[in-house]
């Protein structure tokens, strides 16, 4: 785990709402407003320890912040995450009781609803993420314009797509699929979305080359890049395959590129779709042609 403010600024958040780092909290307003006697974790079901114990991602990341131990647990069943339920949290968990909601995961609907994209805005990268992202920018292609691929195609992703091979799968949207269907789809997911084959993709990337008269490519994967068969196909194109340390670096690069294609269902290239939106960017997907690309913004 990193602190969140190696990751993203703070100031830009500030601007919506008021915000301090865990971290922060946790030395300087904790001891007098959040004493061990009030530091209950929630959870959908009462145990006689607090729930986060014996969950170690969960116990794992409170012990990054610094609270090492919880009094005991308060049960969150019958309450809703989104916006409108937050009269029910109040009335059930006023502040001058529980202080602090301490959750065995994050408080919010997955994928992140179309309503709430445009709040990406007051998600700015750190200094260091840009930093870096920039200077693999200029070290690949100088101050050319490139294009930005993502491709989702690891064996935990292959097994997941596998999913849609059942005949009777019924499945409208799988995992963030939202991005480019939309909430109500008239098109279904389909494997050819999810897990496109390599000819299917260098052929759009060939293709998306020339329309946009485009000579650079960065690619970003969890699994195969497809470097040597891009290069072999288009020996006259610059393919880049970087592999970060981090991979928030991969999704600063491919929100700067002239264009990018994602992944359909991938929460990856969901967020680097959020990005460009908010910036005025393109952005395309595998297997889906660019009419057909859901727009709600």
């Amino acid at each position: 785990m990193v602190p969140f403010d190696e990751l993203f600024q703070v100031p830009p958040l500030e601007a919506y709402h008021r915000v301090i780092l865990a971290k922060d909290f946790v030395d300087t307003l904790a001891p007098q407003y959040w004493p061990l006697n009030k530091r209950k974790s929630f959870c959908h079901k009462i145990e006689e320890k607090p729930c986060t114990v014996d969950q170690d991602f969960f116990r794992e990341f409170w012990d990054f912040v610094g609270v090492p131990d919880f009094s005991g647990s308060e049960s969150v069943v019958g309450l809703r995450y989104e916006i409108d339920a937050a009269s029910t949290w109040t009335e059930r968990f006023p502040g001058k009781s529980f202080p602090v909601i301490a959750l065995r995961g994050p408080p919010a609907p997955f994928p992140v609803p179309l309503s709430q994209w445009p709040l990406q805005k007051y998600l700015v990268w750190s200094d260091s993420i840009q930093r870096g992202g920039n200077t693999l920018i200029r070290k690949s292609f100088g101050t050319q314009p490139f294009l930005g691929i993502h491709l989702r195609n690891g064996i935990d992703w292959t097994r997941a797509c596998d999913l849609l091979k059942e005949p009777r799968h019924g499945l409208k949207n799988l995992m963030a699929s939202t991005q480019c269907l939309g909430e109500n789809p008239l098109l279904a997911i389909t494997m050819e979305l999810c897990l496109p084959t390599k000819e299917a993709v260098i052929e759009q990337v060939t293709n998306i080359l020339t329309r946009h008269n485009l000579k650079n490519v960065y690619i970003a994967t969890d699994g195969d890049s497809y470097l040597m068969d891009f290069r072999q196909a288009l020996p006259e194109v610059n393919f880049v395959h970087a592999n970060p340390s981090i991979p928030q670096i991969d999704l600063y690069i491919l929100g700067k590129g002239t264009v990018f294609i994602g992944n359909c269902p991938s929460s990856f290239s969901s967020f680097v779709r959020r990005e460009r939106d908010v910036n005025g960017k393109p952005t395309l997907y595998f297997g889906l042609a660019e009419a057909h690309i859901h727009q709600e913004l």
